[in-house]
C-alpha cells in the first residue's frame, strides 16, 4: 500500500474513532423533559434536562439547578443504547459527571450507569 492509500485510511479510522464519542453542550430534544421511575424508593424524585440546565429533584422537596457545561454521547455496539454523560457544575464552579444510558424503545427510556435495574420514563406534557 503507497504512502497516499495509507494516510486516507488512516484519516478514515480517526474520523470512525471520533464518531462513536461525540462531545458537546446540548442534548437532543427528544432528552428534554422531566424523567421518573415507578420505584418506590425513588417515587419523589425527579430528574429534568432543559437546554443547558440539569434540574435535580430530592426526596424531601429540595431542587437543585446546575449549569451543563459538556455532554458527551457514545453510541454502544448494541445499537439500542446510548451512553451519555451530563457535565454539569454547580455555584462554586465544581463540575460533577451525570451518566446514563438512552434507548428509544418504549417511547425513550433512561437507565442510570450505576443503577442499571431501574428504568426513568419522559413525563409526557
Amino acid at each position: 500500500m503507497n504512502n497516499h492509500k495509507m494516510s486516507q485510511v488512516l484519516l478514515l479510522l480517526i474520523i470512525l474513532a471520533a464518531s462513536s464519542c461525540v462531545s458537546q453542550t446540548q442534548l437532543p430534544d427528544k432528552l428534554l423533559g422531566t424523567w421518573r421511575t415507578e420505584a418506590i424508593e425513588y417515587q419523589n424524585t425527579f430528574f429534568e434536562i432543559r437546554s443547558g440546565l440539569l434540574v435535580l429533584g430530592g426526596m424531601t422537596g429540595e431542587v437543585q439547578n446546575y449549569t451543563i457545561s459538556k455532554v458527551e454521547r457514545k453510541k454502544l455496539r448494541d445499537e439500542e443504547w446510548v451512553l451519555y454523560t451530563v457535565i454539569y457544575q454547580n455555584d462554586s464552579l465544581q463540575k460533577f459527571e451525570f451518566p446514563f444510558y438512552f434507548s428509544q424503545a418504549k417511547n425513550g427510556v433512561i437507565v442510570f450507569k450505576n443503577q442499571e435495574n431501574l428504568v426513568w420514563k419522559k413525563e409526557i406534557q
